[in-house]
């Protein structure tokens, strides 16, 4: 990938090409997921995940999304955000939609997936070109429609400590998180 520098929330950044590709995704990828944490970075266009595999959370300055497997998420364009991947990794599909049907999205959203959405953006992450632009264009028709916000696993930032550990039990396994009792 080519790579040009931006500056983002105030560090040197790489911006990926996808950012200034002709057309209409500017690309779909398909990743393996390593755990870490991830650079700080924005896209000039919206872009959709779907965790094909494992879990990973993506920080943004108003708080912490959970996209566990099998879910998918936006990410509004122009907005600084990373991705936090936990130990075990996981596999990742990504596009990039034009922004001006998703121009109320302020922050990500993290929803459960039309049935038509890991196919379209793995054939979309396969097959380059005006074929994976054509599955782009049908991706951002059905996610433009909305609402999809039915899963709303947002985490947000506390200075309270129980809120806090409450936050980072959730962060570390949304599936095991257990309710418990506060007593103060």
């Amino acid at each position: 990938m080519s790579k040009s520098r931006q500056k983002v929330v105030g560090l040197e950044q790489p911006r990926l090409d996808v950012d200034t590709a002709k057309g209409v995704s500017g690309g779909a990828f398909r990743f393996a997921l390593r755990p870490g944490i991830g650079a700080w970075h924005q896209h000039a266009r919206v872009q959709v995940l779907f965790a094909v595999k494992g879990r990973c959370t993506i920080e943004h300055e108003a708080g912490r999304w959970a996209l566990p497997a099998a879910r998918a998420a936006l990410v509004p364009s122009e907005v600084p955000h990373r991705l936090v991947v936990k130990a075990s990794g996981g596999v990742l599909l990504t596009g990039y939609l034009e922004a001006k049907a998703f121009v109320q999205l302020a922050v990500p959203r993290v929803f459960f997936a039309p049935e038509l959405l890991r196919p379209l953006l793995a054939y979309a992450a396969d097959v380059p070109g005006p074929a994976g632009d054509r599955a782009m264009r049908v991706i951002g028709d059905v996610l433009g429609q909305g609402p999809l916000w039915d899963l709303a696993v947002r985490l947000p930032r506390s200075d309270d400590p129980v809120l806090r550990r409450a936050f980072l039990a959730i962060d570390r396994d949304v599936a095991e998180a257990r309710l418990f009792a506060v007593s103060k």
